[in-house]
């Protein structure tokens, strides 16, 4: 099922059938920036694959004991309008899950790798996400632009790419693949 996410004031998901638990919280002004978060639950198999990319922000990811993924997005940035930029979408099975962000450049299109290095990064809001994952599931590709991605507790195969931040992987059992 692919759930679309819009993240700010008004955040809502598009399926309508939507099976999983999804609460978003209300825009806020808090330390200068402006904040708002959701966290969403999902089943996936012991042994799924799980998927989650980000353009600017830290992905923590912790193996746990349930076959349950459950992940917070928390979204922060200097404006408003760089907050509700924020598209997260959501597609899951009981055999794969797979999370990614994207941000509006501000003509209904969504930024590219090329518009990140020509504008920088300085107006964008960052997505830090915490996520669980079931501790023998494989982690199919978890890949951030600018941000550190740490995983702990995970023993299925774990391939991740961080262009700008550092990769911290704890307690792995199976197969790595890192790129930095």
């Amino acid at each position: 099922m692919l759930v679309s996410i819009f993240v700010g004031a008004g955040a809502s998901a598009t399926a309508a059938n939507f099976p999983a638990q999804f609460q978003a919280a209300a825009l806020r002004q808090e330390g200068g920036e402006y904040r708002t978060n959701f966290t969403q639950s999902f089943p996936l198999n012991a042994d799924g694959r799980f998927s989650i990319d980000n353009i600017n922000g830290q992905i923590e990811i912790q193996g746990w004991s349930s076959n349950i993924v459950a992940f917070t997005a928390a979204v922060h940035g200097k404006t408003p309008e760089s907050v509700e930029a924020i598209r997260i979408k959501v597609n899951t099975n009981p055999n794969h899950a797979d999370v990614h962000t994207e941000t509006s450049n501000g003509n209904g299109g969504f930024q590219s790798l090329w518009d990140l290095i020509k504008h920088g990064l300085r107006d964008n809001a960052t997505v830090d996400y915490t996520v669980h994952v079931p501790e023998r599931a494989h982690l199919a590709g978890v890949s951030s632009v600018n941000g550190q991605i740490d995983i702990d507790g995970v023993a299925g195969d774990i391939t991740a790419s961080t262009v700008n931040g550092e990769t911290q992987i704890k307690g792995a059992c199976a197969n790595l693949k890192l790129n930095t």
